[in-house]
């Protein structure tokens, strides 16, 4: 049987751990603020929680901006006016090699991209090389920021393997704002503790198994 899909279903999970069925000392409109607080958290953890794939509109020149409703760049894969490929590349590699890659003159810049060069200190940028013309456009994963939840009705916008970790987010925060109750300081911790252990199982089992990588054995290296 499928995990539940409606949030209505996760809070019933969680009223049912605090005692609370009623929603007597939680109500309904601090549930669903805590459940969209934690699906934003557990992208900010895991950012292939909330995956979208994207139409990305260049600009001239080679900085170029992600939408504003990404948290990060995952991946660029093509050109879509070409159907030609992308590659990441070192930006230290590509300023060896050509210094002067950032200038941008109507005789440096194409249409399509052969390069991109993303950081992580600057999330919601990325840099195309050689410079576009301003009419290229690619096609890219994205990690998208949650929309906020408003019903108990709606349905559960994350993958169904994410309900467990959210139940325990829920349960960290309702034992949080009782937290002066004997015991319920502890309980709030544990709860923390198993949302992010959680999280750390999903990404572990994601590396471990993925299409990229053939099942070979670590030891001999033979499949």
């Amino acid at each position: 049987m499928a995990y539940p899909q409606q949030v209505t279903e996760i809070i019933w999970r969680v009223r049912q751990l605090i005692h609370d069925s009623a929603g007597s000392r939680w109500d309904d409109t601090e549930m669903l603020k805590w459940l969209s607080d934690g699906l934003l958290e557990t992208v900010l953890h895991k950012p292939t929680a909330n995956t979208k794939r994207v139409t990305l509109q260049l600009v001239v020149g080679t900085v170029q901006s992600l939408p504003t409703t990404a948290i990060q760049l995952l991946r660029i894969s093509h050109n879509t006016t070409s159907s030609s490929s992308i590659r990441i590349i070192d930006q230290d590699r590509l300023d060896a090699a050509d210094p002067s890659w950032r200038t941008s003159t109507t005789a440096t810049r194409t249409v399509d991209v052969q390069h991109y060069m993303y950081e992580a200190l600057a999330p919601k940028e990325f840099h195309v090389y050689p410079p576009n013309t301003g009419a290229g456009q690619l096609e890219a994963t994205v990690s998208e920021t949650p929309l906020e939840v408003t019903s108990m009705t709606a349905n559960f916008p994350l993958e169904a393997v994410y309900g467990p970790a959210i139940v325990d987010y829920l349960l960290y925060r309702a034992y949080s704002k009782h937290s002066k109750f004997a015991g319920n300081e502890q309980r709030a911790s544990n709860a923390y503790n198993r949302y992010l252990q959680q999280l750390g199982t999903k990404f572990q089992a994601e590396t471990a198994i993925q299409p990229n990588t053939t099942n070979k054995n670590p030891q001999t290296g033979v499949e």
